[in-house]
């Protein structure tokens, strides 16, 4: 019986027969508990195809993966700046561009026009704002029009320093008992020094950063100054310029 019923599940077309031929009679499975012959599955062309898109799935994974990882390592740091300031602090980012400051400059017909850039960079080279340089530069001078900036290209009419020329009020070497300035040797040599001068000591190093306690010391009543209308023409000025308004 037993060898009956593994002819009719094992025919002469199955891939056993057609591989190993007749099977002999003693290796007939029986009810005796012979163990039977198990044929393993073949791998199918599905399962081969899986098992390469798996694959190009992970090495598309760690592709992206390492891609992302080069970025971050060679993508450029940026460079820290200070905030724009919004205060009447005149420490802090820039609150108007270059190109404003030569709108400012050019509109008012100032000589040192052009220089916008400059007065811009040293403004942040020294971490000021240079919207109150440009602001005491119209209250001195009219941006270079009038008074000793004619003559000694300074921005904030600065009294005599160390390491420049000192002249008097008409232009020739100071005497003593005159009144006399700094003379500098361009627009940017005096907006610098005068970057220098409200960095220094003098001014944030005695704690005096913003316009209301800068000008009581830059231009006091005792000198034959308005403190109170300095205060109010240089903080209208900036918060003019600021909206974005040439004119103030």
């Amino acid at each position: 019986m037993a060898a009956r019923r593994y002819n009719r599940a094992y025919s002469r077309h199955s891939q056993i027969y057609r591989a190993f031929g007749p099977i002999p009679h003693h290796a007939y499975p029986s009810r005796s508990g012979a163990t039977p012959i198990v044929v393993p599955d073949e791998p199918t062309t599905e399962t081969h195809g899986g098992k390469l898109m798996l694959t190009a799935a992970l090495v598309i994974i760690v592709i992206v993966i390492a891609g992302f990882g080069l970025a971050n390592l060679v993508a450029p740091k940026p460079t820290p700046q200070l905030p724009p300031n919004t205060s009447y602090s005149v420490i802090g980012g820039p609150s108007v561009t270059a190109d404003f400051i030569n709108q400012v400059l050019g509109h008012y017909g100032s000589p040192a026009a052009g220089q916008g850039q400059a007065l811009y960079d040293l403004g942040v080279e020294y971490g000021v704002d240079p919207v109150f340089a440009l602001a005491f530069f119209m209250h001195e001078s009219s941006f270079g029009k009038a008074g000793m900036a004619t003559v000694t290209l300074g921005l904030g009419n600065e009294r005599c320093l160390s390491d420049r020329p000192c002249v008097n009020t008409q232009g020739g070497q100071c005497q003593t008992g005159q009144s006399c300035y700094a003379q500098f040797f361009s627009w940017q040599d005096g907006f610098e020094h005068w970057y220098m001068l409200i960095t220094g000591p003098v001014y944030k190093g005695a704690g005096l950063t913003t316009v209301a306690t800068i000008i009581p010391r830059y231009a006091p009543n005792a000198d034959h100054n308005n403190e109170a209308g300095y205060i109010a023409s240089v903080e209208n000025a900036v918060a003019t310029w600021r909206k974005g308004e040439v004119v103030v």
